[in-house]
């Protein structure tokens, strides 16, 4: 199934990002940022950033980043479509968004298949 970005937007806006982290990352406050020790490679300072105002990450060892989805995929293994549904249920959002959308229709007369 195929969700509007709108929706996925929406996730990823809603989800308290710092929180999702730090149930896998001890994360200290650093002025308007989070930091700790990456988790994708081992290292003893910390390089790993959380920005909460735009809930992204980067790893300033790996190069390794991304937002809410990207990071639970990363950490849990789990599918695109896996992420979202679990980032839509901690933050309390509904699993299966309603679109408004109209279905886009096909084409009237399809090309035939050659071989």
């Amino acid at each position: 199934m195929k969700y509007p970005t709108h929706v996925i937007d929406d996730v990823c806006r809603q989800v308290d990002f710092v929180d999702l982290v730090r149930g896998f990352v001890d994360l200290k406050p650093v002025g308007s940022s989070w930091w700790g020790l990456c988790p994708f490679h081992a290292e003893k300072t910390p390089s790993f950033k959380v920005d909460s105002t735009k809930n992204l990450y980067h790893c300033f060892g790996c190069g390794a980043g991304g937002g809410p989805i990207t990071f639970m995929m990363e950490m849990t293994g789990q599918s695109f479509l896996e992420a979202l549904k679990d980032l839509a249920e901690r933050a309390n959002l509904p699993s299966r968004p309603r679109s408004t959308a109209k279905p886009i229709p096909g084409p009237k007369n399809p090309p035939s298949m050659r071989s």
